[in-house]
């Protein structure tokens, strides 16, 4: 485990400031809310683990809360609305529709959850060190002019440290989105030092460009060679990590940059992102008979999307509007044909061929470093054993000594759990979250 920083106010220095809402305190000593605590809410019977960090970064500082629902794989998500009193204390969680309150009694903190219906619990404080990490923002120019804006988390020991750059999902992914920050966390608890960013064109980045898998490879290398400069990490020993759309980068990525020390990805694609497509809408179609159809119709499209070839578009559209099928009149099918059902005249050669018809094959055909990677066998996005086949053959063939590739049961896209009984929360895969930190720990200690 990483050892703990120490967090305490000099009582001959130190007086608390705060601004923006009420905090009484003694004088001298410590707020008997500052530190880490640890407890279990209750919804009609079904518990949940809930962590909390309590604390200011600075001395002098408004203080700073941050929750974790382990249960649910989010570590440290940020809040909002921070209110602290004599007994009480209360916030949102930004990122989830979420309001936590607490009062404290005898050393006892009773709280309350009001999300997906209201939960109660109580907490215990273990440690009067809040455990906060220390966080630096970071920026850089990309080799098309935009500015990408990022935080490294560092853990809580002493430098130098090893670093992993983390890659987003699909969709415009900041800093705050829960699930992206949550796996940087866990990280920095298991002794990494972690650069999250905003992508291009979402938060504080700018650019456009945010569906292209090499512009974002380019950005993602871009961010490794930064975390390579600074004078607290090991520049010999940057990995690089991505869930969905960022399982693609990664060891892109890394065959592109052959010094990435390591890769990490989360449902992970053996196939290129035009046949997830056509999965992906194939896991939603209930009949056999339109599945099928549906499928050969999409690929026509796709076919014209990579070669111009007029003869797949005629083909395409005939698919689609024959009536039986209905395919023009499909919500599900448009969604998949990137242009609101209407096709263009012409496709965009350099996009489509570039993004959609890349075969990740090709890169873990030559990552010869340390990868770890974790699926949920009930991916509707990805075909996970069919991908694991094909990339573990990848990774044997280029002779790679030190890989593991997870497949966890009733698991989706996110590797949270299916099935569960109704009011229950929600959760992550039995042992998920356990073997991801244990690989996060290795990787840590890697020289």
């Amino acid at each position: 485990m990483d050892s703990t920083s120490q967090f305490m106010k000099s009582i001959a220095t130190v007086l608390y400031i705060i601004v923006g809402f009420s905090f009484s305190t003694p004088l001298f000593g410590q707020s008997p809310f500052e530190g880490t605590w640890v407890g279990i809410l209750n919804k009609k019977g079904y518990e949940w683990n809930v962590k909390l960090h309590i604390g200011s970064l600075d001395k002098g500082a408004s203080h700073v809360a941050r929750i974790s629902f382990p249960d649910w794989g989010m570590f440290r998500l940020a809040t909002d609305s921070l209110k602290i009193s004599k007994n009480e204390i209360e916030f949102d969680v930004l990122w989830i529709d979420g309001h936590f309150k607490g009062v404290l009694e005898a050393g006892v903190l009773n709280i309350s959850w009001s999300e997906w219906g209201d939960a109660k619990g109580s907490m215990h404080r273990i440690a009067k060190n809040s455990d906060l990490f220390r966080r630096e923002r970071v920026e850089t120019k990309t080799d098309d002019g935009e500015t990408l804006i990022g935080t490294i988390v560092f853990p809580n020991n002493d430098p130098p440290f090893n670093g992993m750059v983390l890659t987003h999902g699909s969709g415009p992914d900041t800093r705050t989105t829960g699930a992206y920050i949550s796996k940087a966390h866990l990280a920095a608890e298991h002794g990494l030092a972690v650069l999250i960013y905003d992508k291009r064109g979402a938060g504080e980045s700018s650019g456009s460009g945010w569906s292209n898998l090499s512009r974002l490879t380019k950005d993602a290398l871009g961010m490794v060679e930064l975390m390579r400069q600074h004078k607290e990490i090991n520049e010999k020993n940057v990995g690089i990590g991505g869930s969905s759309q960022g399982a693609w980068i990664a060891p892109k990525a890394a065959y592109s940059d052959s010094d990435i020390a390591f890769v990490f990805t989360v449902a992970t694609p053996g196939i290129t992102p035009a046949e997830q497509n056509v999965y992906s809408m194939e896991t939603r179609i209930e009949s056999a008979e339109d599945k099928e159809f549906a499928k050969e119709a999409l690929r026509y499209l796709y076919e014209f999307y990579r070669t111009n070839d007029y003869a797949m578009r005629t083909r395409a559209i005939e698919m689609i509007n024959e009536p039986k099928h209905d395919l023009k009149n499909s919500n599900l099918f448009q969604r998949f044909t990137f242009s609101n059902g209407e096709i263009p005249e012409e496709s965009d050669l350099g996009f489509w061929s570039k993004a959609m018809f890349e075969d990740p094959l090709v890169w873990w055909k030559e990552i010869k470093v340390p990868v770890a990677s974790f699926s949920g066998e009930d991916d509707f996005n990805v075909p996970t054993s069919f991908s694991n086949k094909l990339i573990k053959a990848c990774l044997e063939e280029s002779g790679n000594p030190d890989f593991e590739l997870h497949i966890f049961p009733d698991a989706d896209h996110g590797l949270s759990l299916n099935n569960l009984e109704e009011g229950d929360w929600r959760r992550m895969a039995e042992g998920y979250v356990e073997i991801m930190g244990l690989w996060f720990a290795k990787m840590a200690q890697r020289n």
